[in-house]
């Protein structure tokens, strides 16, 4: 009788344990110590510019490029161009959600209306770099480097920023344009011949996706970048010292520029390896192009109503296609001493507006006009016959080896 009262306070208290052992399981499973459980929040503290229309617009677009900033810590150059689009509509959207703090450093008002300001800026790096996993964003492990693997990870960074630039850049020109063509307009019909002599207009404007691809790797392989810069202080004023050992290239609109401003100006090392050094013998742009680029062509194809081709037309730019700051509508004003010196600088200077890439660029400035526009009229001879038939026209910018 007492064994078996032993044998069953025995099993009870047996069943105790595996009772506590099962709970103890559990609490260990959902215990912020277990080995699936979040990483331990970290901080980290960055100082940015932003830019907008006010001080409240600015600081906002400010605190995006601090979050912008530190995706570019855990994300190779490579992985955030082609993840692009996910990481503005998953992240950069909402990036006040990864910005614990922040306070302003600096507020400039330009010329145009425009407000820069600096902040200070604590992200969030764990919750971002966890967002950025679930997105399956590739994320490197920063956590614990020595200043040695922080310096060789920089390199690193630079060389797939600059071989990212570089197969960007091979994309130019064919990926670079968009084409809007306008209605022919025939000069003249020869009965003789039964040809037809006529122009085609051509609007040519920088593909967004291009543009914006061609600017963001920019950022990552620049030395520094200038937020809402005065192109005039390249010219003759504080800015002047970047020409003495670095290539500037910037990127703006026509009407930030009429003011005198650049949007963002990246400054490159004066021996970069996807830029050329100063040389009289050879005179093409600062991006290195290939050896062939000596002139861009296009080709008109003529189609039917069905969609055939019925002719094709090449044409290759010349001289008297190159652009200019009249043909961009940044002109001159009359009596306007600083719109005099600004032509100056954009014309004399050499922050001519390419929309055309391939012209002499020797002194190393570069100024990308965002949203010009080129207009060209090429010339076309077709039969009258062949001409009726013709019901669009395709317009495709040829690759340097074409």
């Amino acid at each position: 009788m007492n064994d078996s009262r032993i044998d069953r306070s025995g099993a009870v208290a047996m069943a105790g344990k595996i009772v506590l052992c099962v709970l103890a399981g559990m609490i260990f499973c959902f215990s912020p110590f277990s080995a699936d459980a979040e990483e331990p929040e970290k901080t980290m503290k960055v100082i940015v510019t932003g830019i907008g229309a006010d001080t409240a617009a600015a600081r906002l677009n400010a605190i995006r490029n601090a979050v912008e900033h530190v995706i570019g810590i855990y994300v190779t150059a490579d992985t955030r161009v082609t993840n692009h689009a996910i990481l503005k509509d998953e992240i950069l959207s909402y990036s006040g959600g990864y910005v614990r703090d922040s306070r302003i450093v600096s507020e400039e008002h330009g010329r145009d209306g425009l407000v820069a300001v600096t902040i200070e800026a604590d992200v969030v790096a764990s919750k971002l770099k966890r967002k950025l996993k679930f997105l399956n964003i590739t994320v490197r492990n920063v956590e614990g480097e020595k200043f040695f693997n922080e310096a060789y990870g920089r390199l690193e960074e630079k060389r797939s920023g600059a071989a990212l630039l570089e197969k960007i850049i091979s994309k130019y020109p064919q990926a670079a344009y968009n084409f809007e063509v306008g209605a022919p307009q025939i000069k003249s019909v020869d009965p003789a011949s039964g040809k037809a002599t006529m122009n085609i207009s051509l609007k040519l404007r920088w593909d967004q996706s291009f543009i914006d691809e061609l600017r963001s790797v920019m950022e990552h392989v620049a030395r520094q970048e200038l937020k809402l810069a005065d192109m005039l202080s390249f010219s003759q004023g504080i800015n002047k010292k970047y020409l003495r050992n670095g290539i500037v290239i910037c990127f703006s609109s026509r009407s930030r520029i009429r003011a005198g401003m650049a949007e963002n100006c990246m400054i490159l090392e004066n021996q970069h390896p996807d830029f050329l050094p100063r040389n009289a013998d050879r005179r093409r742009s600062l991006i290195n192009l290939p050896a062939s680029a000596n002139a861009m062509s296009l080709t008109l194809i003529f189609k039917d109503i069905a969609g055939n081709a019925i002719q094709t037309v090449s044409y290759t730019f010349n001289r008297q296609d190159s652009d200019g700051c009249d043909k961009q509508g940044i002109a001159y004003e009359r009596g306007n001493p600083r719109s005099s010196t600004l032509r100056f600088v954009l014309s004399g200077e050499g922050f001519k507006p390419p929309n055309i890439l391939w012209r002499d660029l020797r002194n190393r400035r570069l100024l990308i006009v965002t949203d010009g526009v080129f207009n060209i009229d090429v010339p076309v001879r077709m039969d009258a016959n062949v001409l009726k038939e013709v019901q669009t026209i395709e317009v495709h910018m040829n690759s340097w080896a074409e």
